[in-house]
């Protein structure tokens, strides 16, 4: 009888394992590695908090592995939420089992169609007029790194975002095996790689769009989703809510509008439609149906595209009236639609809908005129472009019309305007019984795991919002606690006597305090914010001070994620000002973050329609929203900000909160009993400043000397906060 899985991973662990360099022994990430075993062998599911630290995906790599070595059949599924965790995957874990481990498997990364460069798109182009002098030096430049050997990949090819549009491989517009290029396809050639992987690493996003797809009967993009590890799952109802819904948003319209036809001067015009009307005036077609068609492209598309881009405005446009400036989103359902307001919109959007069924009535028609062209080379790929046109304009033709016939039942509807953007929005209420029933019910076995999938050591509020309280006869639940020692490690420092975080003067009164902890840590330190307006406030009030003391202020949006974040590491004497994002995904290990301010409590905005919808339900039904909503999602938020401090056993450093909620409301408890263990003070904000710095001093921390055996002795007889 041959050992259980369990039994083979034990053994790995203990055998194997050691023969890595550095390997620490983790009793943790084995207990985790025997649970993720057993639900392979039980076709269960399984919830797996995992502390930082625990080293979570050895942990479910390993047995997902032996799974299959032991011939476990179809591919496992691993889904992240951020790249940085699907490159650590394949950059470290695998070779690391697939080089002295001796493991053999095939690990392959998922990407959706827009990722990959589409050869048909490349070599048409030139023919087809429609690029700028600037697009075609750089198209001629993509043929040069293609006829080189290079790659294919959106990360290999680094093009504007508009002309990468135009040469990515699209769903729509694709021949597939009717296609001269399929069998060098860089898209297809990875998809068949996917039908023989062991492994298949891809992002949440991916994974929820394979299940739409299966759920509107179209064949799904992942082979065989039967065995699933769901990284970063505290994430599943957010992604899940964005994927399933619908949405009509100006900047998406107007930049697809810009690929369709783009004038560019009073003697120039850009986009497919010039390419097509070009192509057709030297096409192999009798002369009455290259008229037809011409006629098509001039009566039916060029000439009535102002009035669509013009509908597209005036609905905007009314949007925009509508929505107090402070507000940006506002919550629309039948009775908003059947106001005066809204039934302008409404007006507009259905003129709108109208023109959008027409523009595309006119692209298929053109399109079964280019498909009579048969021994046309260059027509069947124009035919397939101008489908994939007509198949887009349905789509937001289909998604503006949900938008605009609310379901208060089943669905969320929103209008929003502001300086970024404008439109309307339609997602699921609930997104539990689709996972349910897509997901849960369908797949073999499940791992969610995260560092964050509890609150005060529950599992509930996951459970509730994402389907599986329909599955408790297959579910368990582990929590993993961090190896990490959090009370030598870090302490949590807790500002009080300021104003409320929403106040007007609330960025004005913690900046000296901030001063003075930035100057004397020398840099190190993380701002975590919630809103871009204290973004700014912080900025504005604390830049110039940090650039005299020769600290540089790295602040969110003025240049891409990745870069903030090199420059943070890199640098040593910087500050890093970030709001949603930087909550969470970021690992700065080391001596270059010692501090994490967290300007307050992480709550939703109450206006979100989304969030007002699902609070409403609760009410409905009898239940708290605060309690049994608000509260578990800004716990779950507040924990990730926490953890940016500490990722590895050699860290010190302090969390500094600076929201007096957390010791004066009753709810602060649910946040303090989430944290490990861990010293804590609080008091003043000058007070807490200086004992933050004492701290840091006390632990040694590069850069700050001095002994502070207060805070030392607080920090021996702390305790769970």
């Amino acid at each position: 009888m041959s050992p259980s899985l369990s039994a083979r991973v034990e053994t790995f662990f203990r055998e194997r394992l050691p023969r890595i360099t550095g390997f620490e022994e983790r009793p943790g990430q084995v207990e985790m590695a025997r649970a993720v075993a057993e639900a392979f062998e039980t076709e269960g599911i399984l919830l797996a908090e995992a502390g930082t630290g625990t080293g979570k995906s050895l942990a479910y790599l390993i047995p997902a592995l032996l799974w299959r070595a032991g011939g476990g059949e179809g591919p496992v599924v691993v889904a992240s939420r951020t790249l940085n965790l699907q490159q650590q995957i394949l950059d470290v874990d695998v070779p690391r089992l697939q080089g002295p481990l001796g493991l053999v498997f095939r690990a392959v990364q998922a990407r959706g169609w827009s990722n990959y460069l589409c050869l048909r798109r490349v070599q048409g182009l030139p023919r087809s007029g429609e690029l700028t002098p600037h697009e075609d030096r750089l198209l001629a430049e993509v043929k040069a790194h293609l006829a080189d050997g290079g790659g294919g990949l959106r990360s290999e090819v680094p093009l504007e975002e508009g002309l990468w549009a135009r040469l990515a491989c699209d769903s729509m517009a694709c021949g597939r095996q009717r296609c001269p290029f399929f069998e060098r396809c860089f898209f297809f050639r990875e998809r068949r790689a996917l039908e023989g992987a062991d492994l298949i690493l891809t992002n949440h996003a991916l994974l929820l769009s394979d299940l739409a797809l299966r759920r509107d009967g179209a064949p799904g993009i992942l082979p065989g989703l039967e065995r699933l590890v769901l990284d970063e799952a505290h994430h599943l109802e957010e992604t899940a809510t964005d994927h399933l819904g619908d949405r009509f948003l100006r900047s998406d319209f107007f930049r697809f509008l810009q690929q369709l036809y783009r004038p560019r001067a009073l003697t120039e015009e850009g986009g497919f439609l010039a390419g097509l009307r070009l192509a057709l005036t030297s096409a192999p077609l009798d002369p009455e149906s290259r008229r037809q068609l011409m006629d098509r492209v001039d009566q039916g598309l060029l000439s009535p595209l102002p009035a669509l881009g013009g509908a597209a405005e005036e609905m905007l446009g009314l949007l925009a009236e509508r929505i107090p400036p402070e507000v940006e989103k506002i919550p629309v359902d039948e009775a908003w639609f059947e106001s005066a307001p809204g039934e302008q919109v409404r007006r507009a959007g259905q003129c709108l809908h109208e023109r959008l069924r027409e523009a595309a009535g006119s692209l298929r028609e053109i399109a079964e005129g280019l498909g009579e062209a048969a021994d046309w080379e260059a027509g069947q790929g124009l035919k397939l472009e101008t489908q994939a046109f007509a198949q887009r304009l349905e789509s937001i033709r289909q998604s503006l019309e949900r938008c605009l016939t609310p379901d208060s039942l089943q669905r969320v509807h929103w209008a929003e305007a502001s300086t970024r953007d404008a439109g309307l929005g339609a997602v699921p209420l609930d997104v539990g019984p689709q996972l349910s029933e897509l997901l849960f019910a369908k797949v073999r076995t499940a791992i969610l795991t995260s560092a964050t999938l509890t609150v005060r050591g529950s599992m509930n509020f996951l459970q509730s919002r994402v389907g599986l309280e329909a599955h408790q006869e297959r579910l368990k639940t582990l929590v993993v606690a961090s190896p990490f020692d959090f009370r030598s490690q870090a302490l949590l420092a807790v500002a009080r006597g300021l104003p409320d975080p929403g106040s007007a003067d609330f960025a004005r009164r913690v900046a000296p305090g901030l001063l003075d902890l930035v100057r004397g840590l020398g840099g190190r330190t993380f701002l975590l914010v919630t809103s871009w307006r204290m973004l700014r406030d912080l900025e504005a009030l604390l830049g110039s001070a940090l650039a005299e003391a020769g600290i540089e202020i790295l602040c969110q949006g003025r240049a891409d994620r990745s870069i903030l974040l090199n420059r943070f590491r890199t640098r040593k004497r910087a500050v890093l000002l970030g709001t949603d994002s930087f909550w969470e995904g970021v690992d700065v290990p080391g001596e270059a973050l010692s501090c994490v301010v967290m300007s307050r409590l992480p709550f939703r905005v109450p206006s979100d329609p989304v969030h007002q919808a699902r609070s409403n339900r609760l009410s409905e039904a009898g239940e708290n929203p605060f309690s049994r909503y608000h509260l578990p999602l800004a716990v779950v938020k507040f924990r990730q900000g926490f953890g940016r401090l500490i990722r590895t056993a050699a860290d010190r450093g302090v969390v500094l909160v600076l929201d007096g909620r957390l010791l004066s409301r009753s709810y602060g408890r649910a946040f303090l009993g989430s944290l490990p263990e861990c010293g804590r003070v609080e008091g003043p904000m000058e007070q807490v400043v200086e004992d933050c710095l004492e701290w840091l001093r006390g632990s040694e921390v590069e850069g700050l000397t001095g002994p502070n055996a207060k805070i030392r002795e607080h920090r021996e007889l702390g305790g769970n906060p």
